[in-house]
């Protein structure tokens, strides 16, 4: 078994509450500065934004950190970047290490493009014939050619993104950080990003740690994840296990606030007062949305994946003009819309309501989603027509789980966000069975 190429042992950073701002260059000094005036102070307020943080990472890993805004992921990257120094603990990096932490870190904003190429590789330790022989390549890969020779400070934030990326990935180092850069920039170069990513990988054994909310990268590109939660690891691990957990708590935290945490358990059902303003408008008002198992009792909030699944929604309706449609937009839990479902799809279905109170249903039939969490979109829009009369996103989220005293095929979560039964025929064509 290879060493690890990244190890951390009970690593965590104190900061006090003090305003604060400022780039990455410069968090280090600004740091020291403010343990040393307010370290012995009385009634100074201390923030662990780090908790015992261990682990490692082996060569040609990629790994994702993986939590919501505020649970320590920047820190843990700058403190691994030596940008940052943590108040206990250690840090061991093997070999060269790139990071782009902010946008146009490592620049000098008076220099033109092709300067800071030279400017920035300085800085990583890279000598300037290393960086003429691959000047050219860089250039390209940014794909700001255009702009080479004007000063940086009129790059925009992506064009910056692409350079610096450029520049980092060129010299394959042996770990590559990256906090939330590629969410700046258009989709094609992102695109281009993990296929460097995936390339420097595979071909130079470099190892990278990042921060992305968009999950359903994470779980493309990844091997593993590190999942943090207020400032404390929750668990490492293969990636599709520590996805799974984090969706989990998301799910659970969003329902509580969806229902409200006194109501939580009372089934999976949101309702609206006749006076909350964002129940809908002065054609549409919501009065309540819930998902149930045809079967199941009201104070169960579990969706079982064997059995049909009811999603009905309650409104009145103050416009009798206009013939209208109800859809349902199902989002995964790394949040793509994988199904719709319409009245509009339904030739024979009425779009004529009356003013007055309605309910509306559909039914998912038994074993048709995958087991995990789903959102619902809700949409009123005039017949057979994109035009919105009103809309409520993620009005709702449930989870939907296997039986949890049955096993088997059927009750194993498989990739993907349905896995419908479907009719399968299997014929033999001149073949003979294997019998002992």
């Amino acid at each position: 078994m290879s060493k690890p190429v990244v190890r951390i042992q009970n690593l965590s950073k104190r900061f006090f509450l003090q305003k604060q701002g400022g780039h990455a260059l410069s968090v280090a000094i600004t740091d020291r500065i403010r343990q040393v005036l307010f370290s012995n102070e009385k009634g100074a307020k201390e923030f662990w934004a780090l908790k015992n943080i261990s682990f490692d990472i082996s060569p040609g890993e990629i790994v994702s950190l993986i939590g919501n805004n505020g649970s320590g992921k920047s820190t843990l990257l700058k403190i691994i970047a030596k940008v940052m120094k943590a108040t206990s603990g250690s840090v061991e990096v093997k070999g060269t290490l790139r990071a782009l932490l902010e946008v146009g870190t490592g620049f000098h904003h008076e220099l033109s493009g092709r300067e800071n190429i030279f400017f920035n590789s300085t800085l990583l330790g890279v000598s300037r014939a290393d960086t003429k022989k691959h000047l050219d390549a860089i250039i390209d890969f940014s794909g700001v050619e255009e702009y080479i020779d004007i000063p940086i400070k009129y790059y925009s934030s992506g064009m910056k993104v692409r350079l610096g990326f450029a520049i980092a990935t060129q010299f394959h180092p042996d770990v590559l950080i990256l906090d939330e850069v590629l969410t700046v920039g258009d989709i094609g170069f992102r695109q281009k990003s993990l296929e460097r990513i995936e390339s420097i990988t595979q071909n130079f054994g470099t190892t990278t740690l990042f921060v992305s909310h968009n999950l359903s990268t994470v779980q493309s590109l990844c091997d593993k994840a590190i999942w943090l939660q207020d400032g404390q690891m929750q668990t490492f691990g293969e990636i599709d296990d520590v996805l799974e957990s984090y969706k989990e708590e998301v799910l659970l935290q969003t329902q509580k606030k969806l229902v409200g945490a006194k109501n939580f358990g009372k089934g999976i059902v949101r309702k609206w007062s006749p006076d909350d303003p964002e129940a809908g408008n002065d054609f549409i008002r919501l009065h309540r949305v819930k998902v149930s198992n045809t079967d199941t009792k009201e104070e169960d909030n579990l969706i079982y994946l064997k059995k049909p699944i009811k999603i009905e929604v309650e409104f009145d309706n103050k416009n009798p003009k206009d013939r209208m449609d109800i859809t349902f937009q199902f989002i995964s839990g790394l949040n793509e819309i994988f199904m719709v479902s319409s009245t509009a799809f339904e030739e024979s279905m009425e779009a004529k309501f009356g003013t007055g109170r309605w309910v509306a249903s559909c039914t998912i039939p038994a074993w048709f989603f995958n087991s995990g969490i789903i959102y619902i979109d809700v949409l009123f829009h005039k017949n057979k027509t994109n035009k919105a009369i009103f809309r409520k996103n993620k009005v709702l989220s449930f989870p939907v789980v296997p039986d949890p005293v049955e096993f088997g095929i059927l009750h194993r979560r498989t990739k993907g966000a349905v896995r419908p039964v479907l009719e399968w025929e299997v014929r033999g064509v001149d073949s003979k069975l294997k019998t002992d």
